[in-house]
């Protein structure tokens, strides 16, 4: 039976091939609980709550004034999580400026 293709690794940033799904390396790293603080907030009500509230108040990116599509933290939750809520370390942006933002 033929085999299919290699593939990119599934873990994000991850440029590894494999044979499907994830390398060696991050085969077993499926485990939520031990995702980045970041992951936890941006999937938690609150967030999204947050987030969507935000959006309401703010329905233009900060920067081109398309309409904005994400709500960014100025400063890193890694740097100030205490600042993870405060709407003064938010900023409303397309998805192409939050791209940028992020070299991506």
């Amino acid at each position: 039976m033929p085999t299919s293709p290699p593939t990119l690794c599934a873990y994000p940033g991850c440029g590894r091939l494999t044979s499907g799904g994830r390398c060696d390396e991050h085969r077993g790293e499926y485990d939520r609980s031990q995702r980045p603080a970041r992951h936890r907030l941006y999937h938690s009500k609150r967030w999204e709550r947050t987030s969507k509230r935000y959006r309401q108040r703010h329905p233009l990116c900060a920067r081109c004034r398309r309409p904005a599509a994400l709500v960014h933290h100025v400063q890193t939750i890694e740097a100030r999580p205490d600042l993870a809520f405060d709407w003064s370390n938010l900023e409303a942006l397309c998805s192409d400026c939050h791209n940028k933002e992020h070299g991506r």
